[in-house]
């Protein structure tokens, strides 16, 4: 892990969107992966799955993997949720609960 990374970890304060924000473009920097994929990938396959049919357990390892990121996600989900792919999160969201 690099000095950058660290310490973006250890100044990151959910009640500070600056710091989030460094921290999140440390780890896109440093192409810090969980199970081989970015956060930001894990929260893309998340919302919309490669494939329709996309099975129960890989939807909660795309679930798992986001909050692996934890406080970094912060402003990915913002901007999830600030873009038009809102309507796309509420469905993607209620398909997940239905199943």
């Amino acid at each position: 892990m690099s000095d950058d990374l660290a310490r973006a970890r250890r100044e990151a304060r959910a009640d500070n969107l600056s710091s989030l924000r460094r921290l999140d473009a440390e780890l896109v920097r440093a192409e810090v992966r969980w199970a081989g994929r970015t956060a930001r990938e894990w929260l893309a396959l998340y919302l919309e799955p490669e494939e329709p049919e996309m099975d129960l357990e890989d939807s909660e390892d795309a679930q798992m993997h986001v909050f692996d990121a934890g406080l970094g996600m912060v402003p990915a989900l913002l901007e999830v949720l600030e873009a038009s792919h809102s309507e796309q999160w509420r469905d993607a969201e209620k398909l997940r609960q239905l199943t």
